[in-house]
């Protein structure tokens, strides 16, 4: 008998760019070195939610006049939008901004939340 499972359900987590994930984690390593780790998560208040709104239009501006690395930081741009939009996403779902059914909460086959 073969081995069958299905995964029609389950997102595909491989089809992410391990060099991407990197990046993502190089702005966090940088992040957490000049503030602290996990710093970005004490941000409750509409100020802080329109400050990191601001620090990831301000990468997007880079990268539309071509500029593509951070100077401050040494990394693409594209991964400080990434890491800008992750606290975003991050801050609705704990806020209550977004409904947690509106959240994706697929992980893997350990009993993980799925």
């Amino acid at each position: 008998m073969m081995f069958k499972k299905d995964d029609s359900k389950k997102i595909r987590l491989e089809l992410i760019d391990p060099t991407f994930i990197n990046g993502l984690g190089a702005v966090l390593t940088f992040g957490a070195e000049k503030y602290e780790a996990n710093n970005w998560k004490k941000a409750h208040t509409v100020a802080d939610r329109e400050r990191i709104k601001g620090a990831m239009l301000r990468h997007q501006m880079c990268l539309g006049r071509g500029e593509t690395i951070d100077q401050e930081s040494g990394l693409h741009h594209a991964y400080h939008i990434a890491c800008n939009a992750m606290f975003l996403a991050y801050h609705d779902m704990h806020s209550g901004r977004i409904h947690k059914d509106q959240s994706i909460m697929v992980f893997d086959d350990d009993g993980a939340p799925e």
